[in-house]
């Protein structure tokens, strides 16, 4: 794989169905949407306690972010993993936790989420940052 540049993310994004690949050491461009499109983050607080449990899934597995965007239904995270099971690991642990949270908060039940997608974003780093959205 060394020396091959590959971005997978937008075939990931293209098709909810296909299997998810992860690597060790390779930035993973991860998407979080909310149910139906609907929001996931109701007011400022939520965003703080959203990043509260990205830092302690991030402390646990040991990935390192290099940036991610919480818009008001939808995050996106750009991060790299010590090992291709910190990956789906990290995404539970958030999204566990911060629904927990805002389900308790706002007196609410069930998900926040449709199924995550991610994948491999660019082996070299250079291609990892286009699959950051500069709008929406």
């Amino acid at each position: 794989i060394k020396g091959v540049r590959f971005i997978f993310s937008a075939i990931l994004l293209a098709c909810h169905d296909a299997p998810r690949l992860h690597i060790a050491n390779y930035p993973h461009h991860i998407v979080q949407r909310g149910h139906n499109r609907a929001a996931c983050f109701f007011a400022d607080e939520d965003y703080q306690t959203y990043r509260h449990w990205l830092g302690e899934a991030l402390a646990k597995t040991g990935a390192a972010l290099h940036a991610y965007v919480l818009m008001t239904n939808h995050v996106h995270l750009l991060l790299t993993p010590k090992a291709a099971a910190h990956i789906p690991r990290l995404v539970m642990a958030i999204g566990r936790r911060y629904v927990q949270t805002i389900n308790k908060t706002y007196r609410r039940k069930g998900t926040l989420w449709d199924r995550w997608i991610g994948g491999v974003a660019g082996a070299d780093g250079v291609g990892a940052l286009s699959c950051l959205p500069d709008r929406h």
